[in-house]
């Protein structure tokens, strides 16, 4: 047999198992699984949606490595939307309170440093 009819066979066999492996949902085809809580992330409202959501197709990284005013995080969940994020209305209103929230221009809460401990109190005096 030549080179190309090798390649054909190979081809012939290997590309129905691999629609095969897609359609019944083998590993082949699944999404990124994303731990169940994320403990990186500041918990609150919408933050299970958000892992829920933005996890179907990407690492969680790619938010909370980002940092953007309401503005840009509408701008992004619109185009993750044209790219075909699914969720209702809801979802995604609360998706855009969240990460605003969390992952804006302002540090979150839990990225704002502790203040000082208070100095130790001066010796009593004799």
């Amino acid at each position: 047999m030549t080179r190309t009819t090798h390649v054909l066979a190979a081809l012939t066999l290997a590309l129905p198992m691999l629609v095969w492996g897609v359609s019944t949902g083998s590993p082949v085809a699944a999404a990124p699984q994303a731990p169940a809580n994320h403990p990186e992330m500041p918990d609150g409202p919408g933050k299970d949606i958000t892992i829920a959501t933005c996890t179907k197709c990407h690492s969680i990284t790619n938010i909370t490595g980002q940092h953007k005013d309401k503005d840009g995080w509408t701008a992004t969940i619109t185009k993750m939307v044209g790219y075909g994020a699914t969720g209702s209305d809801d979802d995604f209103e609360a998706i855009l309170a969240y990460v605003t929230k969390n992952y804006g221009l302002e540090p979150s809460p839990a990225d704002k440093p502790a203040p000082p401990a208070d100095k130790a109190a001066p010796p009593a005096a004799k």
